[in-house]
């Protein structure tokens, strides 16, 4: 079935994740922080006046009102309530089931006895419900009321507050079935702002006979020149924690994987790292099941758990700590040689997270990948290529360009010439692995004759032009494919050596003629294949490589795993060879002196010891 590297696909069923801002599933149905110029008239800034349009209008002054805590303390302006005139509303979607909260600051300067905020339906009209009232209390103090509609009588509060201080109120409206039987409750925090609704409000639940109403605005009101009442910050919505405490901004919408996220990569005979980004901060769950077994859903994949008849072979999450950053997880302890079924889903970091309504599909067959066998990249010398000129006077070199370094060769001096150069590589001994495979990149410019790559079997690593010319070639170039020019990189594929055996010598052959000089570039030269068994279980470790397999004259080291010292002991135990290491990422070792066997390298790493082995040819 799936055996094609690297073993990821997309399922088609990607994440359709976006939550639109209807009422009821608690998102922000209105925020208004007053964030206008001073003087600013609120009938200019979305608020329609529905009583004494244009007298004594309500207008904004700056700053507004602070209060640790909420979310939207601190920002833009606030509504000024100082005459008796004009009052306003704004809309929002009509609730019509469940509870209605409006938070807001608020600050009392001088007290006169009237309502100063309210409901109302969606066209205001006449109909004010839930009217919070202020009355003068002892002192400088006062209280507050509320009321469900025109009643002589409020509900007023105990407990007496200061002029003068800015308070966080939050007023709501619950809808309950039946024609009279809607709740109305107030609370005023003082302190700490509350995660969740307390348990006991400042104006406790309660309902009167008058009419029932669905929300759907928010009116101020003017009643008399004495009033000095400031509002600021309101936010309506359809929860506690989505009108007092969600972060400014209301997001209501799932996290969205960056193109071309998940991904898989380093998969191998138990596993994979799985790596993911994100477009916010949240979290990236995981789940890797059989392969066709039914698809879990998100909450299933979040769950981490086994559901109906299918056990989870792995299952995690990921920390996504910023947004368009990757981040992984390693995905072990898997049986080799095996399809598997990786799901991914995401969701944010909000207080009530928004998460991805369908998990990502991707699959996954453990195989091990193939050892690097020899690696060039031409960053420091041409070496170990040897370079050998038959005709004319220019010759393989290296260069360098935009900081990469590579093989180059272009037969042009103040005019075309005449050139034959062969670039060679060591001997590449073909039975120490199965499966072995060639491959590399070119660059081109301007004409010429193409550049030619060659094999032989029988080449006796004499680098001169008699030792070429005795030794029998196979012409391999219609294998690769080849930068078609302007000096643009092409990788050239893979091309199996199967039918190759005993130590092989490839060479790229240049040639140029007075008619035609081309510029060439050879970079990344690889051959791979799956080392065989050298009779010692030494497993591999992640953030090292080891190569060639075999080595013979130098043993490269990628590391990533800030090795501080590197020591090789034979399999008696010796000490043959040590080195002290800087933080360098490609270590080479000298290895040349060492018999032919199997060494083990004992590494100092920052995660402790490791040890590989590698054989010496």
């Amino acid at each position: 079935m799936k055996r094609t590297l690297p073993f990821l696909k997309l399922s088609l069923a990607f994440v359709f994740s976006v939550s639109f801002a209807l009422p009821g599933n608690g998102q922000a149905l209105m925020v208004e922080n007053f964030d206008y110029p001073s003087g600013a008239l609120l009938t200019a800034s979305g608020w329609t006046a529905h009583s004494g349009g244009g007298s004594q209008a309500i207008d904004v002054v700056v700053p507004g009102l602070t209060f640790a805590g909420y979310p939207l303390s601190n920002i833009g302006g606030m509504a000024q309530l100082d005459n008796t005139g004009e009052d306003v509303n704004k809309t929002f979607t009509p609730v019509t089931s469940g509870a209605v909260y409006a938070a807001f600051m608020m600050k009392v300067d001088a007290v006169v006895d009237g309502y100063f905020l309210h409901f109302g339906p969606a066209a205001m009209g006449s109909t004010y419900f839930a009217r919070l009232y202020t009355k003068p209390g002892t002192g400088s103090n006062f209280k507050f009321a509320l009321g469900k509609s025109n009643e002589s009588t409020p509900v007023v509060s105990t407990a007496e507050f200061a002029t003068g201080t800015t308070f966080l109120a939050v007023l709501k409206y619950e809808i309950v079935d039946g024609a009279t039987n809607d709740l109305m409750s107030f609370y005023l925090i003082d302190g700490t702002v509350p995660a969740t609704e307390p348990a006991t409000a400042t104006i406790p639940a309660f309902t009167t006979t008058a009419a029932d109403n669905n929300p759907g605005s928010i009116g101020l009101r003017q009643f008399n020149a004495a009033q000095r009442i400031y509002v600021d910050g309101i936010r309506v919505a359809t929860s506690w924690a989505e009108a007092v405490t969600a972060p400014l901004g209301g997001d209501t919408f799932a996290p969205v994987f960056a193109a071309g996220f998940p991904t898989l990569s380093a998969v191998n005979a138990t596993g994979a790292t799985l790596e993911v980004s994100l477009d916010e901060p949240g979290k990236a769950f995981y789940m890797v099941v059989p392969n066709d077994a039914t698809a879990p859903t998100a909450d299933q994949v979040i769950a981490g758990a086994a559901y109906g008849a299918v056990t989870p072979a792995v299952a995690g999450s990921i920390d996504v700590t910023a947004a368009g950053s990757s981040f992984t997880a390693a995905l072990t302890g898997l049986t080799t040689n095996t399809d598997f079924d990786i799901y991914v889903v995401a969701q944010d970091d909000e207080a009530s997270p928004n998460k991805q309504a369908e998990p990502v599909k991707l699959e996954l067959f453990t195989e091990k990948q193939p050892d690097i066998l020899y690696s060039a990249d031409f960053e420091t010398s041409l070496l170990p290529f040897s370079q050998v000129s038959i005709t004319g006077e220019q010759e393989w070199k290296k260069a360098t360009y935009n900081n990469n370094s590579y093989a180059y060769m272009n037969g042009y001096a103040s005019g075309n010439k005449e050139n034959e150069d062969w670039l060679i590589t060591p001997a590449l001994n073909l039975d120490t692995a199965t499966n072995v495979k060639v491959s590399f990149k070119t660059a081109k410019n301007y004409t010429g004759p193409a550049i030619k790559v060659m094999i032989s079997s029988n080449f006796n690593g004499t680098f001169t032009a008699a030792g070429i010319t005795g030794a029998t070639w196979t012409d391999i170039t219609s294998s690769f494919e080849f930068s078609s020019g302007s000096y643009n990189w092409k990788a050239s594929g893979e091309y199996a050596l199967s039918a190759y055996s005993g130590k092989v010598y490839i060479a790229f052959v240049y040639t140029s003629t007075t008619e035609g000089a081309a510029g060439w570039e050879v970079d990344d030269f690889l051959v791979t294949g799956y080392v065989k068994s050298t009779g010692i279980d030494q497993p591999a470790t992640a953030g090292l490589k080891l190569y060639p397999v075999p080595a013979r004259n130098e043993l490269i080291i990628d590391n990533a795993l800030n090795i501080s010292r590197t020591e090789v002991y034979d399999l008696a135990g010796r000490l043959r060879l040590s080195s002290v290491n800087t933080g360098e990422s490609r270590i080479r070792l000298a290895v040349g002196h060492l018999s032919p066997g199997i060494y083990l390298v004992r590494f100092a790493t920052n995660e402790g010891p490791k040890v590989e082995k590698f054989v010496k040819e």
